[in-house]
């Protein structure tokens, strides 16, 4: 009896196991699908917009390019390629940078 006892709690352990990775799969999967914007242009921005915080970008990091762009209700959020995120106000102008 010991024994089928053994041999349930280890399948059932077994089972359990694999259905959590099996979420924690799905879960990272609909992080990936989240909507952030890689470029610049690819956002609402204005080219105006756009072009400050471009210009802001080539004179200040010279080296840097943009990675992800998220634009929020009350800023803009830009992260560089060397971990820099740099925010900015909705009209292009630089606000400070962000940890």
């Amino acid at each position: 009896m010991k024994k089928y006892f053994l041999l349930l709690f280890a399948f059932v352990s077994i089972v359990s196991f694999s259905s959590c990775e099996k979420d924690d799969d799905e879960n990272e999967n609909e992080n990936d699908n989240y909507s952030e914007y890689v470029s610049l242009e690819s956002t609402n921005l204005s080219a105006s917009v756009i072009d400050l915080i471009n210009q802001y970008i080539v004179s200040n990091h010279q080296n840097a390019t943009i990675v992800e762009v998220e634009v929020e209700t009350q800023y803009i959020e830009v992260e560089l390629n060397n971990n820099i995120e740099l925010k900015f106000n909705l009209d292009g102008s630089f606000l400070r940078y962000d940890d």
